[in-house]
C-alpha cells in the first residue's frame, strides 16, 4: 500500500471510529434516560438499569455502524478539502475521482470488519440485556405478542393475549380434517420456555361404529408445552436477538412449516447489505464535500451526512412497509433503497466531478 493511501486510511479508521464512539456514547445516554422511567417496577433497579444500557452497547455499534463511517469519511474528505492537503495526491496523479473510490474501498473495508465482529456480539449481547429486563419486570417473551399460532407434531396451539393473561387452545388433528380433541383453557402460565394449563377443559371426539361421539372431560389434569428453539426464536418479535445463523435456521423452519417470512428476510438483507449500502451514501456525500469552498464548516460537512443518512433510512422504512404490503417485492423490495442510492450517487458524481 502506497504512502499516500495507509494517511488516507488512518484518517478515515480514525475518523470513522471516534464518530461511531460518540454516537453511541449519545444513544446510551438517552437509552438510561428512558430506563429512568422503569426503576421501581417490580424488580428492576438502577443496578439492573445500568446492566441492560451496557449490554445493549454493542448493538448501538452495530446499528450505528454505517451511518459512523460515512459521517467520518466525509469529515476527513472536507477536511482535506478544506486544508488542501487534496493537491498532494493532484501532484501524484491521483484524480478526485481516484480519491472517491478509495475511501469506498476503505470504508467498506471498515464496515466489513465491524459487521463481522458486531454480528457475532450484538445479539448475543442483546439478548442477555433483554432477559435482565425481562426477568426484572417478570415479562416473557410472548408478552410482545397479541394473538400466535404454532404447530407441533398432529395439535395447533393457539394462545392468545387477554389484557394480561393469555388463553390457550389447542386441536389434535388426525390426517389434514379430522378434528380428535379439543382443549381449552384461561390465564394459562407461560414462560421463556414452556407454557402451562392446569385444570384444563378437553373435549374428545371419538370413533365407535362409524358413528362420532363427543366425550367431555372438564378436568384434564395439567398440560404443558416445551417451546422448541425454533418456536422461542419466531416469538421474538425484535429480530434484533437474533443473530444471522438463527435468522437463516428460523426462515427455514418458517419456510418448512408455512409460515409468512418476509419480516424476518427483511431484517437478513437489511443486514447483509450493509457495505453496499454505505457504498449508496458515500457517492451522494462526497461529490458535495469535495466542491465545498476551502471555508466551508464542519457544520456544513454533518449536516450533508446527517440529511443523507435520514434520507437512507426512510427510503429502508418505506422499502420495507411496501414489500410487505406487496407480495412481488418480498425479494426484490429490501435492495431498493441501496440501488436507488448508487444510481443516484453516481448520477451526482458524474454531474458534479
Amino acid at each position: 500500500m502506497k504512502l499516500l493511501d495507509k494517511y488516507l486510511f488512518s484518517l478515515i479508521f480514525k475518523s470513522s471510529i471516534l464518530t461511531l464512539l460518540g454516537l453511541v456514547a449519545l444513544f446510551s445516554f438517552f437509552q438510561f434516560l428512558e430506563e429512568l422511567d422503569d426503576i421501581g417496577t417490580k424488580d428492576y433497579t438502577l443496578n439492573v438499569a445500568i446492566k441492560f444500557v451496557l449490554f445493549k452497547i454493542p448493538s448501538y455499534f452495530n446499528m450505528l455502524s454505517i451511518l459512523g463511517i460515512m459521517i467520518g469519511v466525509v469529515f476527513i474528505l472536507g477536511q482535506l478539502n478544506s486544508n488542501r492537503e487534496l493537491q498532494i495526491y493532484h501532484v501524484a496523479s491521483i484524480s478526485r475521482k481516484a480519491i472517491i473510490i478509495k475511501a469506498l474501498k476503505f470504508s467498506s473495508l471498515i464496515s466489513l470488519f465491524l459487521i463481522i465482529i458486531l454480528e457475532t456480539i450484538s445479539p448475543f449481547s442483546l439478548t442477555i440485556a433483554d432477559k435482565f429486563k425481562r426477568e426484572a419486570l417478570r415479562q416473557p417473551v410472548i408478552s410482545e405478542l397479541g394473538n400466535i399460532w404454532l404447530k407441533k407434531n398432529n395439535n395447533f396451539f393457539n394462545i392468545a393475549k387477554n389484557a394480561d393473561s393469555y388463553d390457550l387452545k389447542v386441536f389434535e388433528v388426525e390426517g389434514e380434517t379430522l378434528l380428535k380433541s379439543f382443549l381449552y383453557k384461561e390465564n394459562v402460565e407461560i414462560s421463556n420456555e414452556f407454557l402451562t394449563a392446569k385444570n384444563s377443559s378437553k373435549i374428545e371426539i371419538k370413533e365407535s361404529n362409524g358413528l362420532f361421539k363427543v366425550v367431555d372431560n372438564s378436568q384434564a389434569g395439567e398440560f404443558r408445552f416445551e417451546f422448541e428453539s425454533d418456536q422461542q426464536q419466531l416469538m421474538k418479535k425484535n429480530l434484533k436477538l437474533l443473530s444471522i445463523s438463527e435468522i437463516l435456521s428460523s426462515i427455514k423452519f418458517s419456510i418448512d412449516n408455512q409460515i409468512n417470512f418476509e419480516e424476518i428476510f427483511l431484517e437478513l438483507v437489511s443486514r447483509l447489505i450493509k457495505p453496499l449500502t454505505l457504498v449508496g451514501m458515500i457517492l451522494i456525500a462526497t461529490p458535495f464535500v469535495l466542491n465545498f469552498k476551502r471555508s466551508a464548516s464542519v457544520g456544513n460537512r454533518l449536516f450533508i451526512a446527517i440529511a443523507i443518512g435520514v434520507l437512507t433510512h426512510l427510503l429502508t422504512k418505506i422499502s420495507s412497509v411496501l414489500s410487505v404490503a406487496y407480495e412481488n417485492l418480498t425479494f426484490f423490495g429490501p435492495f431498493l433503497p441501496t440501488i436507488f442510492l448508487i444510481l443516484l450517487g453516481l448520477v451526482i458524481l458524474k454531474i458534479k466531478l
